[in-house]
């Protein structure tokens, strides 16, 4: 999934499929692994926020097919893991997990530049996001519930 031909920050060799922070390189086996979707979710950012913050954290990048394939050996399978999902409940919904939540944007003064790239400024999590509902008013005398 990570290929350094389509993604140069991505490892070769053992580390092939991997994104391995320069914090980490000296001693791969002292940070902890991430699971990851594709690379090119969000290519960057995190691995910005990573590097800047010197997190002690690897990403394994198992596209969205390896993450789906992961959830089901979770329900099965008792492990601590550490993943990320743009949805809110991937996981936490079946195992208990918790978000880890990264300096709020809102109550810092970083510099922010996003390039694409993990060597740029970043060095918060994303802002909040306001989810919307929208649905039709046909809706509610067939399903109240849904409001």
């Amino acid at each position: 999934i990570c290929k350094q031909s389509e993604y140069p920050s991505c490892g070769t060799g053992g580390l092939e499929g991997f994104w391995v922070p320069d914090h980490c390189m000296a001693n791969v086996s002292s940070c902890i692994v991430v699971e990851m979707g594709d690379p090119s979710w969000d290519e960057g950012y995190f691995e910005q926020v990573i590097n800047n913050l010197k997190l002690p954290m690897i990403f394994a990048y198992l596209g969205s097919e390896g993450l789906a394939k992961r959830r089901l050996e979770l329900e099965t399978r008792q492990e601590k893991v550490v993943w990320y999902s743009w949805s809110s409940n991937w996981g936490a919904d079946f195992y208990g997990g918790v978000r880890i939540s990264l300096p709020d944007p809102a109550s810092t003064s970083v510099v922010q530049g996003y390039w694409n790239s993990p060597n740029g400024t970043l060095a918060v999590d994303y802002p909040d996001v306001v989810l919307l509902k929208l649905l039709s008013k046909k809706l509610f005398p067939k399903a109240p519930e849904a409001y």
